[in-house]
C-alpha cells in the first residue's frame, strides 16, 4: 500500500473538510507518523491546519527525549504548529493507583482536550482529534476486552468516529488499515519514524496479546485479526439495534407518563418495564444513567443489580451506583438519583424574605405553574425562590405566603424557614390533628435515602409545606393552609429551567 492510497482512503471517509483545523496525536511512531505525512499531503489540497500534540511520558529516558526531538523536527520541516506536554507518568500512576498504561492514556487525552480548547479560543470552532489506531490495534483491543470480560458494548471496541462524554470529537482514519500496510507505505516513500523497543517486550498485557496470543491464533487461522475485527463490526450492529429498542422503550414510557427522567431524578414504572426482554431492560437502564450524566464505570454487575431491583418483591430495597448515584425500589417504581441530591453543598437553611415582584421574565421560564405567574407580589407576602442547583440542572420552587395571615397565626416574631427535616418535625392535618413528618414520609412511600434531602417550609418544628422533588405534584401542604389554585393537581415534569409556583394562604 502506498501513502497516496492511505491519503485517498482518509479523504474517502469525508471526516475532514476544506479549511478545517484538526488536532493530531503525534507520538512519532509509525502509525502517527504515517497519518502525519498523509495529512500533510491533504493540507495542500484542502488548506487544513494540523495542530500536533506530542506527550513525553518520561518512561524511557533518553529514548523518550529522542522521540520528542524527532517530532519537533518533522513539525518544523513541515511548518506545523506543535504542543509538547511532558509528564512523569510513572509517579502519577502511583498517586492514582492505576497502571502506567492507563495513566499515560489519561495524560495524553487530557493534552488533546486542552489543545482543542486552545484552538477553539482562537477560531471559535472545536477541531476533531485525530488518533492513529489501526486494524491491528482494533484486534488487540477486542481481545483484551474478551480476556478481561465484556459484553456486546465492549466487543464494539473503537469507532472510526465518536464523541466523548465531554463532547470532544475523536476520529480514527486508519482503523481499516493494517500495521503491515502502514509500514509498507512509509518504507516505499523512504519516510522516517520512531521505534519504541518496549513494544517488542512482553511487559504489558497488550504486548503479550500482540507478541504471543495473536501469532498463536494466526497459526490456526492466518486471517485471525480480520476475523476479530469482523466480530467487532457485528457487535456494533447489534449494539445499535439494542440502543434503538431501548430508546423506543423510553419514549413510549414518556408518552404514557410512566417515567420521569431528569438529570437529577428518574422514576420509572416497574410494571411497564418488566415485560421487556432483560437485554432491553439493561440497555434502558444504561441509557437512563447516561442521560443523568454518569458515563463511566457502569459495569455488568451494576446493570444486573438494577434488573434484580426491577424483579424484587421488596418494595423499598436499594443499591449504590458509581460516583454516589443511588437506585431504589419505591413500591411500583424504581428511582435513580444523582449524587448532587446527596451532596452536602445542597444543604440549606434560609429565612424567607419579602419581595415586591417576581423575578424578571418568570412568565417565559414557567414550565408548569399553579397560579398566574405575571401577578405582582406585594409587600404583604413572604416570597421565597427556592433555587436548588444540581450539576446541570436548576430546580425552582416559588412559594408565596401571605404575610398577614402568617402573622395572625404565628405572630411577628417568627419567620418561615426553608430547611431539611429535623427531629420532632410535624404537620397539621386537615382534621386539626398532628402527624410526624417521619410518619408522613413512610405513608407517602418516600424512599429512606431521600428523606433527609427534601426541602421543607417550617416554622419551628411545624412544617407548612413538603416539596415533591419529582415535580409530579405541588407537594404536601399543612391542613391550616391551602393552595390558591387547588385544581392544578399535577405539575408535570420540570425541565432544565423548570419553575412552578404555589400561592399559599390560610382557610
Amino acid at each position: 500500500m502506498t501513502l497516496n492510497e492511505i491519503r485517498e482512503h482518509i479523504e474517502g471517509l469525508n471526516f475532514i473538510n476544506e479549511g478545517d483545523q484538526v488536532v493530531l496525536a503525534l507520538s512519532g511512531g509509525p502509525d502517527s507518523a504515517c497519518l502525519f505525512y498523509a495529512l500533510n499531503q491533504m493540507r495542500d489540497k484542502l488548506g487544513i491546519t494540523i495542530n500536533c500534540v506530542h506527550v513525553n511520558h518520561g518512561l524511557r529516558g533518553v529514548e523518550s527525549n529522542a522521540d520528542e526531538d524527532f517530532v519537533r523536527e518533522i513539525c518544523r520541516q513541515n511548518n506545523c504548529p506543535l504542543t509538547v506536554v511532558s509528564a512523569d507518568v510513572a509517579s502519577l500512576a502511583k498517586v492514582l493507583k492505576i497502571s502506567t498504561e492507563e495513566t499515560g492514556r489519561k495524560v495524553r487525552y487530557q493534552a488533546f482536550y486542552e489543545e482543542t480548547e486552545k484552538v477553539f479560543k482562537e477560531t471559535g470552532k472545536f477541531p476533531p482529534i485525530l488518533v492513529a489506531h489501526n486494524m491491528d490495534d482494533q484486534a488487540e483491543t477486542i481481545l483484551f476486552r474478551i480476556i478481561r470480560g465484556t459484553g456486546v458494548t465492549g466487543l464494539r471496541a473503537m469507532q472510526k468516529y465518536e464523541i466523548t462524554s465531554q463532547g470532544y470529537e475523536i476520529i480514527r482514519p486508519l482503523l481499516d488499515i493494517s500495521k503491515r500496510d502502514i509500514l509498507e507505505a512509509l518504507q516505499s516513500e523512504g519516510l522516517t519514524y520512531c521505534e519504541d523497543e518496549t513494544n517488542e517486550m512482553p511487559i504489558y498485557a497488550r504486548n503479550k496479546i500482540r507478541l504471543d496470543i495473536i501469532p498463536a491464533m494466526e497459526s490456526i487461522n492466518p486471517a485471525f485479526k480480520e476475523a476479530v475485527v469482523r466480530l467487532g463490526e457485528i457487535a456494533d450492529e447489534q449494539y445499535e439495534f439494542l440502543e434503538i429498542k431501548a430508546y423506543q422503550c423510553i419514549e413510549k414510557l414518556k408518552r404514557e407518563n410512566k417515567i420521569i427522567l431528569t438529570q437529577s431524578i428518574t422514576m420509572v414504572s416497574t410494571d411497564e418495564l418488566r415485560p421487556y426482554h432483560v437485554v432491553v431492560q439493561k440497555r434502558v437502564f444504561s441509557q437512563i444513567i447516561k442521560r443523568m450524566g454518569l458515563f463511566e464505570n457502569i459495569s455488568y454487575k451494576h446493570l444486573e443489580a438494577l434488573v434484580a431491583l426491577l424483579k424484587s418483591e421488596n418494595p423499598s430495597t436499594g443499591i449504590d451506583l458509581p460516583y454516589g448515584f443511588k437506585a431504589c425500589r419505591i413500591y411500583g417504581e424504581i428511582g435513580i438519583f444523582s449524587n448532587e441530591i446527596f451532596s452536602k453543598k445542597n444543604l440549606f437553611e434560609m429565612y424567607i424574605s419579602t419581595a415586591d415582584k417576581l423575578p424578571e421574565n418568570i412568565a417565559e421560564k414557567c414550565h408548569v405553574k399553579v397560579a398566574n405567574s405575571n401577578e405582582a407580589v406585594n409587600s404583604d407576602e413572604y416570597t421565597q425562590n427556592i433555587h436548588w442547583q444540581f450539576e446541570n440542572r436548576y430546580l425552582h420552587f416559588i412559594v408565596f405566603l401571605s404575610k398577614e395571615v402568617f402573622e395572625q397565626k404565628y405572630g411577628k416574631s417568627k419567620k418561615p424557614v426553608l430547611r431539611y427535616r429535623q427531629s420532632g418535625d410535624y404537620m397539621i392535618l386537615k382534621d386539626g390533628g398532628r402527624k410526624k413528618i417521619k410518619n408522613i414520609f413512610v405513608d407517602d412511600k418516600i424512599p429512606r435515602i431521600l428523606r433527609n434531602r427534601i426541602p421543607l417550609l417550617a416554622v419551628g418544628s411545624e412544617i407548612i409545606w413538603i416539596a415533591d422533588l419529582t415535580g409530579r405534584s405541588n407537594g404536601r401542604l399543612s391542613g391550616d393552609f391551602q393552595i390558591e389554585n387547588p385544581k392544578a393537581k399535577n405539575c408535570g415534569e420540570l425541565d432544565n429551567a423548570g419553575w412552578f409556583r404555589i400561592d399559599i394562604f390560610r382557610d
